[in-house]
């Protein structure tokens, strides 16, 4: 029997046990695993398996744990693994490098479900289902016809209500606006502020 590999169990391996695990693995255990470790464990299995081998593990791991992953990297590594992401992730991973890690831009993910408000629930539930990356959805977030934020809509209200509800009934229209600049500290005040 394996035993199962977990972040802690992975980070006392030597780098080049670490870089087997990860082929043996596969994309998603291995990005599983990846992402909560560090930069010094993702530079050994670029040193060791390369860009290119490593691209479809690093594929499987949200942009804003990658940018954390990567802000530790040399910039000539950096470039190497984003150039292996492809276009689309990389601009997602790039966009979040330009904040510090300490920053609202620094903490924010490019991956969250929006839909026009006059979309039915029906059809905003068959957007989100086909959006093939979204990370962990508690709001939704309505936009008008020129994809500028009307408001939110709990997931739990988008799934109590009616099919044929339009999303701008739903919409809780106090929206709470961060600086992507804004330090860590004022983004859990306002945070808790919030009851978020």
């Amino acid at each position: 029997m394996v035993t199962p590999v977990t972040p802690e169990s992975f980070l006392d391996l030597t780098a080049e046990e670490q870089a087997a695990t990860l082929e043996r693995l596969g994309p998603k255990e291995g990005a599983a695993v990846l992402r909560e470790t560090d930069s010094r464990s993702l530079r050994d299995a670029m040193r060791l398996l390369g860009a290119e081998k490593l691209s479809p593990v690093l594929a499987e791991i949200p942009p804003d744990d990658l940018a954390d992953l990567f802000v530790h990297i040399p910039a000539t590594e950096r470039e190497s693994l984003l150039s292996a992401l492809g276009p689309d992730l990389a601009v997602d991973v790039r966009r979040l490098l330009e904040y510090a890690a300490d920053t609202a831009g620094g903490m924010m993910s490019t991956r969250y479900a929006s839909v026009p408000s006059v979309f039915t629930v029906q059809r905003a539930l068959d957007a989100i289902r086909e959006a093939s990356r979204i990370d962990a959805v508690s709001y939704i977030y309505a936009t008008d016809a020129g994809g500028r934020l009307t408001g939110t809509v709990p997931v739990r209200a988008l799934l109590l209500a009616s099919p044929d509800t339009r999303i701008q009934d739903l919409v809780a229209r106090a929206i709470v606006k961060l600086g992507v600049r804004d330090p860590r500290e004022t983004v859990l005040a306002s945070f808790r502020h919030n009851h978020f």
